[in-house]
């Protein structure tokens, strides 16, 4: 049987992983430290190496988007690399099995750093309108066209988890806020931020954890600051922080590891059904106290299986991101990192640290599906309004939204002007009704052609937008992965560019490139008749409509 994607990675960290203590290997690196504890260059390299090692680490745990999903992998990344600092490689919590498929290990310094990330905010109630529509493709056979290996994908639900909850065979219920997945071949990991429905004050009293007793087998101590409790998924939740994590095989069809973490602040809960995590080096249990709690989750994981479910279903997550990809907008997402970098405390670190992880903004792609049917009655949270003396980043909860320095909107934080007023989405909801025009001015907007220079003669990208085709044109230049711009050939404005798009591209059917992309191959004048044609019809129709 092949190994996978996931052993040959472990395979690779543990040929530079320190031998365990008692070995002939580890004798052997004694006898080497001994000789060289003199040798300045010795000295000097590996100060140098630690220092740098370090300072990229604290960088990297400040330079993210500041979203749930990728903050959720920096506390994990963290985790490992304080783990690598003052113990081993061979000291990894469990959820390194799974979670270590986003991070590359960088030796010899051996620690490790997040991946590339693309970072999404998204409604989930709109995935799973897709999910369940005809749009959606029934299997997975053209993942590779939406992902690339290597590359995290991060989606962030701005919906109320607490809205949409989701019940397992024990009759527990679960909101879903955030989900991340990264590729490698014919391996997919998912790691998903949940939350349990629950009364978090009887839960923290059920707890009753003795954390004196509950240390790790391989001698990780808890941190003694942290107390014991149910953490809320988010300030003010009912919902008890949950991790899922999953690792796929596409190709072999199957789920090769399984595991629920609910955070109980000093230490986590769980279950799992990987063998990896009870075994040691020799492939046996660690103990028959292991072995037979390894049994016994190995049935109480089953309970799980709707989120698990759930998992496999955000594997479309990236078809639904290149569905949507014409209502896509991108606001920028000051990191911490990028408030840090000129303080005094922060510049020896700032110079130590690699350069391509001094990040101080992210761009966050905003996905909003235009073409759903708008509810008859709407709920909004009227602004809040308080004055600042200076001018500053103000982080806000995740579902709130705020304004960026240009007044654009922003989610999670905003930026406060000096003597201005900052907008917060306070508690108190106030119900309005939604009134639609029966000109569908909510789908008025452009149809474009664009052309890239890297695409072949003569094909051209037909699409929609409610900005202008110039926004939608840097937008696509600066997410896509084209190493040349996209052009705007020519556009149009329309009441209905939703129909409108609908109509042009069943007409442009027999051009396509791609059946999930919006590239077609013809001559520009075939392409210029179809959608005249279609935007007179249009017009013609609208002015029928009494």
């Amino acid at each position: 049987m092949e190994r996978s994607v996931h052993h040959d990675r472990m395979k690779e960290i543990g040929k530079v992983a320190v031998p365990r203590e008692g070995t002939p290997e580890w004798h052997i690196l004694q006898k080497h430290i001994k000789k060289n504890e003199n040798n300045p260059f010795v000295k000097e390299y590996t100060k140098k190496i630690f220092n740098e090692a370090v300072a990229t680490c604290e960088v990297q745990e400040l330079n993210g988007a500041g979203l749930p999903a990728d903050t959720l992998l920096r506390e994990y990344n963290t985790e490992y690399n304080n783990r690598v600092f003052n113990h081993s490689l061979h000291q990894l919590p469990s959820s390194f099995n799974v979670v270590e498929a986003f991070n590359t290990f960088i030796p010899p310094s051996a620690t490790f750093i997040i991946n590339n990330e693309i970072d999404c905010i998204f409604s989930f109630d709109d995935f799973l309108d897709f999910v369940t529509s005809e749009d959606c493709p029934s299997d997975l056979s053209n993942l590779n066209e939406f992902v690339e290996d290597g590359t995290i994908y991060s989606f962030n639900s701005v919906d109320d988890p607490s809205n949409s909850l989701f019940s397992t065979t024990a009759d527990e219920e679960f909101g879903i806020l955030s989900i991340s997945l990264v590729k490698h071949k014919n391996e997919v990991s998912v790691a998903m931020l949940a939350g349990q429905k629950c009364d978090l004050n009887e839960k923290t009293k059920s707890l009753d954890i003795d954390m004196s007793k509950a240390q790790c087998f391989n001698g990780i101590n808890p941190d003694e600051s942290l107390k014991v409790e149910a953490v809320p998924l988010l300030p003010n939740s009912n919902l008890w922080r949950t991790i899922v994590l999953v690792r796929f095989d596409l190709e072999s069809s199957t789920i090769d590891a399984r595991y629920i973490y609910q955070d109980a602040g000093r230490s986590f809960t769980g279950f799992s059904d990987d063998m990896d995590c009870y075994l040691d080096h020799d492939g046996n249990f660690h103990s028959e106290e292991l072995e037979d709690a390894f049994k016994k989750q190995n049935t109480k994981i089953e309970e799980y299986n709707p989120l698990f479910e759930l998992c496999k279903t955000a594997l479309f997550l990236p078809v639904f991101r290149n569905e949507y990809e014409d209502t896509i907008s991108i606001e920028r997402h000051p990191t911490e990192f990028g408030q840090k970098r000129n303080k005094p405390s922060f510049k020896k670190t700032n110079k130590l640290a690699k350069i391509d992880l001094k990040i101080a903004f992210r761009n966050v792609e905003s996905i909003q599906p235009i073409n759903r049917n708008s509810p008859s009655r709407r709920e909004f949270l009227a602004p809040e309004l308080r004055v600042e003396t200076s001018g500053y980043w103000k982080k806000l909860p995740f579902q709130s939204k705020g304004e960026d320095k240009n007044n654009s909107p922003i989610q999670g934080r905003t930026w406060v002007n000096k003597t201005l007023e900052w907008k917060e989405t306070p508690n108190k909801p106030i119900s309005v009704k939604v009134v639609s025009n029966s000109s569908n001015t909510n789908n008025e907007g452009f149809i474009y052609v664009m052309r890239s220079a890297v695409h072949d003669k003569n094909v051209f990208k037909v699409g929609l937008t409610r900005r202008t085709p110039e926004e939608r044109s840097k937008e696509l230049s600066r997410s896509t992965s084209s190493p040349d711009h996209f052009h705007v050939m020519q556009e149009w404005d329309v009441n209905d560019c939703v129909l409108a798009e609908k109509l042009i591209h069943e007409k442009l059917s027999d051009f396509r490139v791609n059946p999930k992309r919006e590239y077609f191959k013809a001559p520009y004048k075939e392409i210029f008749k179809v959608i005249d044609e279609v935007i007179d019809s249009l017009e013609i129709d609208s002015y029928q409509v009494v």
